[in-house]
């Protein structure tokens, strides 16, 4: 009867908060899960995202699932992953700035222009989403110079390579 009892009591327990080690495991596969994406290894990154999910849910799960779907062609998924990301974890806007690049990739340019402006008014210091906002600039038909604007705000961030090559394109391929 002892036996019964605690296990009993022990199914009413709240649930404990994940501690340091599992949130840094989580953590660990989300970084692993980049790396894989970069390297194009879809389906070991969605195992590294998922396990990770599994882990601890976190937003950088959800959006690492969202990059991986958007790569396989699967918008609707990756528009869900995103918005996921976003809304259920007070706001995480680096979401927000995959999710206007996958608007911009489906031709949805409106939709496109306004996730990129919450997401970089919600998270300036954002240096990869300012510079996909800047190549859609460009892209829309803004000038030069405003285009330079925000590859200048995203390079005073991080001196990114891919920062520096689009602002050394832009300044020896424009009039302004």
């Amino acid at each position: 009867m002892l036996l019964v009892l605690a296990v009993v009591v022990n199914g009413c327990m709240e649930p404990q908060p994940p501690g340091a080690a599992s949130i840094s495991q989580a953590l660990n596969l989300v970084d692993q899960g980049t790396l894989m994406l970069r390297e194009g290894d879809l389906h070991r990154a969605q195992g590294s995202f998922e396990s990770s999910w599994e882990i601890v849910p976190s937003p950088q799960a959800l959006d690492g699932q969202g990059c991986v779907a958007f790569l396989h062609g699967e918008f609707g998924a990756a528009e869900r992953y995103f918005r996921r990301a976003y809304s259920e974890f007070e706001k995480y806007p680096e979401a927000l700035a995959n999710l206007a690049l996958l608007y911009e990739a489906t031709g949805r340019r409106s939709a496109a222009d306004s996730a990129y402006r919450l997401a970089l008014r919600e998270a300036p210091a954002n240096f990869r989403g300012r510079n996909n906002y800047a190549v859609f600039l460009r892209d829309s038909g803004a000038g030069p110079g405003k285009v330079l604007k925000e590859l200048f705000k995203a390079e005073a961030v991080e001196k990114h390579p891919m920062i520096t090559e689009n602002i050394s394109y832009l300044e020896e391929n424009s009039d302004e």
